[in-house]
C-alpha cells in the first residue's frame, strides 16, 4: 500500500479498533495492550541442515534438521517460524525433524493442538461495505473509511457530498473537521475519484461556518504534493501542509499547543518547536 494511504490508517487505527471489531471482526474488545516490537523477518540462527529433496517417488519438498542436546520449551515455536520462513520464499513442502541428544527423556511439545494451528485468516473487503451503515458512526476516523466503501445506488457525488456532511456534523472542531478532509482527499486517489471529491469540497465551501483548508487539485500539482497518483512529493507536501495547519491555529489563539498536539496527534515538542521558530 503506498505510504500516504498507509500513513493515514495508521494514524487512525487507535480510534478505529474498537467499531471494527465490533461491527465486522466479530468480537467485543474489553482490554487492548499495545506490542511496541516490529516483528523480524529473521530469526537468530540458521537451521543445522537443509536440503531439497527428490525422492524416488518423485516428490520434492526441503528437509530441514535440527540438532539438540537441551530439552527447550519453545522449540515448536522455533520450528513454526523457520517452516513459514521456508515456504513463504521456497514455495515448497518442508518435513522438519529435530534429532534430540539429551540424556533426559524429552519433553518438548513437538505438534500443536487444534487451536494453535494456523489455518488461514479472514478477509474483510471493505468495498463491499455499505457506505451508508458506516455513516451511521460517531466515530470521524471511521466515516472517513466510508470514502472506500459501496457507494450503493448513489452516484459518487452524491456519497462524497453525504460523507463530507456527515463528517463536519460530528467532528468537534475546525482543525479536526479539516484533518479529515485532508484525508479524504488522500484516500479518494484509490478508487480514482479525487476530481469529484475536490469538487465536492469545493462546493461546500459555500454553505459551512468555517473555512476549508486544504490543496485543490491544481495547487498539488503545482507544488509537487502528487503527481498523477504517484507518491512524488507527498510527505513532503503532508509535512508542509501540517506545518501550516500549527502556525494558523497557534496565531488563532484560540488552541493552545497541548490541544494541538492532540488534535493532530503530534508530538508537543513538535509543535513548541514550530511555534519558537514561527515567533509566535
Amino acid at each position: 500500500m503506498p505510504n500516504q494511504y498507509d500513513k493515514i490508517l495508521k494514524e487512525n487505527i487507535a480510534s478505529l479498533i474498537l467499531p471494527l471489531s465490533d461491527k465486522y471482526f466479530g468480537f467485543k474488545i474489553a482490554k487492548t495492550e499495545e506490542i511496541k516490537d516490529k516483528l523480524q523477518t529473521t530469526i537468530e540462527r540458521e537451521p543445522d541442515f537443509l536440503r531439497i529433496i527428490e525422492t524416488d517417488l518423485g516428490e520434492r519438498f526441503i528437509l530441514q534438521l535440527d540438532f539438540q542436546t537441551k530439552d527447550e520449551a519453545d522449540m515448536l515455536l522455533r520450528m513454526q517460524e523457520y517452516h513459514a520462513l521456508l515456504v513463504r520464499k521456497h514455495k515448497l513442502q518442508v518435513r522438519q525433524f529435530v534429532l534430540y541428544f539429551g540424556r533426559q527423556e524429552a519433553t518438548m511439545q513437538t505438534q500443536f493442538v487444534p487451536t494453535e494451528v494456523y489455518t488461514g485468516f479472514q478477509l474483510l473487503q471493505w468495498y463491499g461495505q455499505p457506505y451508508t451503515e458506516i455513516l451511521q458512526s460517531e466515530v470521524p476516523e471511521e466515516v472517513v473509511l466510508a470514502i472506500l466503501a459501496n457507494f450503493e445506488q448513489d452516484l459518487p457525488a452524491q456519497a462524497i457530498q453525504k460523507i463530507l456532511n456527515r463528517l463536519y456534523a460530528i467532528s468537534h472542531d475546525e482543525m479536526a473537521f479539516n484533518k479529515y478532509v485532508r484525508q479524504i482527499t488522500v484516500l479518494s486517489r484509490m478508487h480514482g475519484i479525487s476530481t469529484i471529491t475536490l469538487k465536492q469540497i469545493d462546493d461546500m465551501l459555500q454553505e459551512v461556518s468555517f473555512d476549508l483548508d486544504y490543496k485543490t487539485e491544481e495547487e498539488m500539482l503545482n507544488d509537487g504534493w502528487y503527481v498523477l497518483g504517484k507518491n512524488t512529493g507527498i510527505e513532503e507536501g503532508i509535512a508542509q501542509k501540517e506545518r501550516e495547519d500549527i502556525i494558523k491555529f497557534l496565531k488563532k489563539g484560540k488552541l493552545t499547543p497541548e490541544d494541538i498536539a492532540d488534535t493532530l496527534e503530534i508530538p508537543l515538542e513538535k509543535v513548541l518547536q514550530i511555534k519558537q521558530e514561527a515567533g509566535i
